[in-house]
Parts: C-alpha cells; sequence; structure tokens
C-alpha cells in the first residue's frame, strides 16, 4: 500500500463490533494504548519500546462520535505518522523524551520533529496547535473534545487509566471490548464473512470442494476443520513443512 494514501478509519479493525461492545458494556468512549489495539485502530506502528516503557501513543475514540477519531503521540512520532499516511487526520502531539528535560517547555518544540515532507500534510497546522507539555493534557483535551469529561470512558490498560488521574468520567476495562470486537476481522478472506450472520457468500473453491457444510449461512465452526485441513495440507505440498507443523500445533481442535 502506498504511504501516502491513507486507508479508511477502521480498515484493519471491525468497528461495527467495536461501537456494539461498548454499547453493550456502557462505554462512551476509548482509550487504547497498547501497541497492536493503536495500529489496529490507526494503522500507526511505532518503534519497539522495552516492555516496562510506557508507550507515547493512544486512539480516543467516542461512541458518541464515531467519525472523530483522535490519535495522540509523542512530537517525535509526527512525521511518522506523516509517512504512514494514518487514517485520522486528528493528530494529538505532546512534548516527550526526545527534548532536553532542562529546558523549558515551549510551544515552537515541535517544529523540530516536523520534516519538510510532513510540513505540508493538512492536519499538520492544526497538530501544531494543539501541542500540549504531557500525554495526560493531551489526552484531556482530547476527551473534552468528544464529550468524554463525563460518562464512562474504557481503556485497554485499565492502570494507565487510573494513572490519569481524570476527575470526570469512570474509568472502566475495555481490554476484553478491543480484544474480542476491535480486532476480530473476518477470516478466511476468501468468503464475505459476518460473524452474526455467517457466511454472505460463496466462498472459495477450496472449501467448496472439501466441505458441503461451506454454503451461505454456515457458521465459522463448521470451517474450523475444513481450514485447517486446507491450511496443513497447502503448506505441506510446497514443501513448507514448518508452516505445517505450525498450523497443526496452534489448531488442536482439528
Amino acid at each position: 500500500m502506498d504511504t501516502q494514501t491513507a486507508a479508511p478509519f477502521g480498515t484493519f479493525c471491525n468497528l461495527e463490533h467495536l461501537f456494539h461492545a461498548m454499547a453493550a458494556r456502557g462505554l462512551d468512549g476509548i482509550v487504547a494504548t497498547q501497541p497492536l489495539n493503536v495500529y489496529y485502530l490507526s494503522r500507526f506502528n511505532g518503534i519497539a519500546h522495552k516492555s516496562d516503557e510506557p508507550r507515547p501513543y493512544a486512539v480516543v475514540i467516542s461512541r458518541h462520535a464515531p467519525d472523530h477519531p483522535i490519535l495522540v503521540i509523542a512530537d517525535y512520532y509526527l512525521s511518522t505518522a506523516a509517512e504512514l499516511a494514518v487514517p485520522i487526520s486528528d493528530i494529538r502531539p505532546f512534548r516527550a523524551v526526545m527534548m532536553p528535560l532542562d529546558l523549558p517547555p515551549a510551544a515552537s518544540d515541535v517544529d523540530r520533529f516536523i520534516h519538510a515532507g510532513a510540513a505540508s500534510r493538512p492536519w499538520i497546522d492544526a497538530a501544531r496547535a494543539k501541542y500540549r507539555f504531557t500525554m495526560g493534557e493531551a489526552l484531556a483535551d482530547a476527551l473534552g473534545d468528544l464529550g468524554l469529561t463525563q460518562g464512562r470512558v474504557g481503556f485497554d490498560d485499565l492502570g494507565f487509566g487510573h494513572r490519569l488521574g481524570l476527575e470526570g468520567p469512570e474509568i472502566a476495562d475495555a481490554y476484553d471490548a478491543m480484544m474480542a470486537a476491535g480486532r476480530s476481522k473476518p477470516r478466511p478472506r476468501s468468503a464475505c464473512w459476518n460473524t452474526r450472520r455467517g457466511l454472505t457468500k460463496p466462498p472459495s473453491p477450496a472449501l467448496s470442494r472439501n466441505g458441503r457444510r461451506a454454503s451461505p449461512g454456515a457458521k465459522w465452526t463448521a470451517f474450523t476443520p475444513v481450514m485447517c485441513v486446507i491450511w496443513v495440507a497447502s503448506s505441506a505440498t510446497r514443501g513448507r513443512w514448518s508452516g505445517a507443523i505450525r498450523a497443526a500445533g496452534i489448531a488442536p481442535w482439528c
């Protein structure tokens, strides 16, 4: 995919299921800070931080404003976001560890992290205007702009939510909502799948040939044994025995 072409918001996650899960759990919004959740929501993929290092990014979404996601990132990630062409136009940078701590913060600090290519992005001026000196301030502004200063806000890292010390909203756990819904893209790709209605169009020839249950309306549980057999056989016939062994190992229900 061309890095200059932004994929639509929600390309890599199932937003319909996510907002349904939020409503079922009484969540007005979600603040996602786990790296994979941030990637699935925004396509933003930061560098590999240490396991015990706080993640300097977050995606904030509101169930009541589904078309206005906000990406909060460290200032040194601005050019990265521009190159990745993330599908979120409201990006809020904050002053992070790349700036010397002995220098007083200034609004112009963010400019040193914007290269010439990133300066032409249509959202960059708004990002400059919303530059904050801490992640907490940037998140507080984002929550306020989305109307989430009250209500119930879920965090995929509940500890992080409590450490923010927010006074208005009720802090809730949203880890299961993100795992169960936000990262549940349909599989296999060769079939059009909907977890509520089942198969919505004819599957690939391989599935039709190997399982008579592969018909419109079939449920995922009916596909599991067939998919495992096809996966292992396909890997083995192409000489990819390691792939076949891994497939069998991670799919003991085959």
